[in-house]
Order: structure tokens, then sequence, then C-alpha cells
């Protein structure tokens, strides 16, 4: 299974997706003596794909998820998709991280308001964006930006909140498959409330 790992190159962090390559030991022929042939090498590292610069950010705003996404009622919220839960995460965990929202508007206003709902597609932080439809790091022109926000333990970025989103159920124990669904949050640097997580895993 592939993973990232992180290489230092003068001075500056860098995010890799690499994955295990295991070599078979060579078996010896009929009348070699031990040590007259070397052992095939156990495992060496494929490097697959380059994922961008290591981004670090330090929390500079405190508040709950249910404030930030300004809701009520959790039952309602939980019919929402996979696509909005896994987005309003990772806009919230840019939010703590001196991220603003920005949007546009569009229908879906409060019935007898007037008003038209604004829908977040973008968290902003100076020239640096996160696009939360293509789940891509952007500058303010929407040219992409190779890198990965390392925070809560994981890294997010497009591949890690792609392999969330695309989790499916392995096992027949459900714990397992639980512990699966909650390493790949972890991977992907959310931390998700519980009864949010509950809500998700019976989505699948």
């Amino acid at each position: 299974m592939a993973f990232i790992r992180i290489k230092r190159i003068s001075g500056k962090e860098y995010a890799y997706l690499v994955s295990n390559k295991w070599r078979k030991r060579l078996k010896r022929k009929k009348g070699e003596r031990k040590g007259e042939t070397k052992p095939g090498k156990g495992s060496r590292q494929k490097v697959n794909k380059y994922l961008g610069r290591v981004l670090k950010l330090d929390k500079v705003k405190e508040m709950g998820f249910f404030e930030y996404i300004n809701i009520k009622e959790n039952a309602d919220y939980l019919k929402s998709s996979k696509e909005k839960i896994v987005r309003d995460l990772a806009g919230y965990e840019l939010f703590l991280r001196g991220f603003v929202k920005k949007g546009k508007e569009g229908k879906g206003g409060k019935e007898g308001t007037g008003q038209r709902a604004r829908k977040v597609d973008k968290m902003t932080l100076g020239r640096l964006c996160f696009d939360l439809d293509s789940r891509k790091f952007t500058d303010t022109c929407g040219k992409e930006i190779k890198a990965v926000l390392e925070m809560n333990e994981g890294f997010l970025c497009r591949h890690t909140l792609h392999r969330l989103l695309n989790f499916k159920l392995k096992h027949e124990d459900e714990r397992e498959d639980g512990i699966g669904l909650a390493k790949a949050f972890l991977e992907a640097g959310l931390k998700v409330p519980k009864e949010i997580f509950i809500g998700y895993f019976q989505k699948l």
C-alpha cells in the first residue's frame, strides 16, 4: 500500500507518495553451499508520485466544528453527502489556521428571507488558496500549487482526500473497517467529531 514519505532537500521538506516493493529471496541451486549465492533483498521503496512541498501552519483560532458550519441539529447535517462532510471538515481545519472563506451566491437561501445562500468553494490565506471542489492548492489566479499541509498527524492534499472519499468496506467485522476509516481521516489531517464519524461510516 502506498504511503506518504517526507524528504528534506536543502532545508525544505517535500512529500512523495511511495510504496514498498518486496523482492523474493533467491533460492540456492542444487549443490550450492550456503553463502555461495546472495540472497535477494527484502524490500525497497518505490516513488510513485511527487505530491508537493510540505506546508506547516499553526492554529490561530479556536472554534468547534458545529459552530463553524453553523448548525444546531446534527441529525439534519448527517443527511449530507460524504463529499459535503469532507469538504466542511477540510474547510474547518483551514479556517482554524487563518484561511478565509471565499464563495459565490447561489440558490438555497432560507425560505422567506429573500436571501441567497453562499457556497464556500475556496479557502484563502494571502496568495495561497485551497479549492474545496478540486481539492487542490492554487494561487489566486487558479494555477495549481504542488503542496501538502501537514496537520493533526496527517497531510491535507488531493491524494489523501481522494483516498478518504473512496474508502470502501472490506471486512465482515465493522470494527476493522472503522479502524480503517479512522486511519483515512487521520492521514488526511482531519479531526472528525464522533457523531459525524458514525454518520459518515453509515453511508459506506
